[in-house]
């Protein structure tokens, strides 16, 4: 909330998207390999470290895609579509592909472990980076 009242029309909107597809990157770097070398989570320093890994994604969302995505979504629609196309993006763009990713993420993770993380690095690399450099207008 903070960030959204205080900070976000002044950086922008691009820079904490940009900014967040970087910083999730790179902690889901970390926490695939924290993961590759603690099998079974026998390590419990290596445990620890991989919570605040995923805490720290949690946070970086928290100041970049999370409040971004409902301002973002109001302010390039025409306003002639814009009720729509706000509940299109609350309903497919959020709500849909976060059960999907909930209902599929146990599965991953039980059958591939810490690979499944860098999936998510290959689509932030492949497509949410350059899709959001190139194709996003600063609002």
């Amino acid at each position: 909330m903070i960030f959204i009242i205080f900070i976000l029309d002044r950086v922008g909107r691009k820079k904490p998207l940009l900014f967040g597809t970087i910083g999730i990157t790179l902690a889901l770097i970390c926490e695939g390999a924290i993961n590759s070398q603690n099998p079974g989570g026998t390590k419990k320093h290596l445990s620890i470290a991989g919570v605040a890994f995923l805490f720290l994604v949690s946070i970086i969302f928290s100041l970049s895609f999370g409040p971004v995505s409902w301002v973002y979504m109001s302010e390039i629609m025409p306003m002639q579509i814009r009720a729509r196309g706000n509940a299109f993006a609350t309903g497919i763009g959020n709500w849909l592909v976060a059960t999907f990713w909930a209902q599929v993420s146990p599965i991953a993770l039980g059958h591939i472990g810490w690979k499944f993380y860098f999936l998510f690095v290959a689509f932030n690399i492949c497509v949410t980076f350059p899709v959001i450099f190139l194709f996003f207008k600063e609002t």
